[in-house]
């Protein structure tokens, strides 16, 4: 998806409308948990002033029941059109974003300061993730710097118990894996 120019969108939402999304290059997509952010540059010789003129990050937040799927031209879809909240396409592709929890566009200004996103820790699967440092408006994150403890916070992307594995299988500590301590 990076890289590639958003020919058209259809979504529900008016402010789609209004930050011309059409035009716009996707630099990349960065998911944080149940979040989704497709950062998008801003339209090529637009004035910060002009619609358009920022850039953009199209926000979806999974919940549940949400999910993004991505269909070469023509194809059918698994889920029924009217279902989908959003829909990009690019020159190949056709991307429907199905009952998301949450959709917004975010600016700039937007994305630093936005409720949900201000709060998560760091990814901790994300091999380049600061673990080390705190991170922002995560008060749990900057008292404990411990792994194992952010991730019983409700604030930390997906849940305590999946990433407890996860963080478990990348250590592969022998003493869960040895035949000798099994009874």
């Amino acid at each position: 998806m990076a890289g590639r120019r958003l020919e058209a969108v259809d979504c529900e939402l008016a402010a789609a409308e209004d930050w011309r999304l059409p035009g716009r290059v996707v630099e990349r997509v960065e998911a944080r948990g149940k979040n989704l952010l497709i950062h998008c540059a801003a339209l090529e010789g637009a004035g910060v002033e002009q619609p358009g003129g920022l850039p953009v990050a199209i926000w979806t937040h999974m919940g549940m029941t949400g999910s993004w799927h991505s269909y070469r031209l023509g194809e059918p879809w698994q889920l029924p059109r009217e279902r989908a909240r959003i829909v990009l396409h690019t020159q190949r592709r056709v991307l429907p974003c199905f009952s998301p929890e949450a959709l917004e566009f975010l600016g700039p200004r937007g994305l630093a300061r936005h409720r949900v996103l201000a709060t998560l820790g760091p990814d901790l699967l994300d091999p380049d993730a600061d673990l080390d440092g705190p991170s922002p408006g995560s008060a749990l994150w900057a008292r404990s710097r411990s792994a194992t403890r952010s991730c019983v916070s409700r604030r930390s992307p997906g849940s305590a118990t999946s990433t407890s594995r996860s963080l478990l299988f990348l250590a592969r500590p022998r003493s869960l894996f040895a035949s000798e301590s099994v009874p």
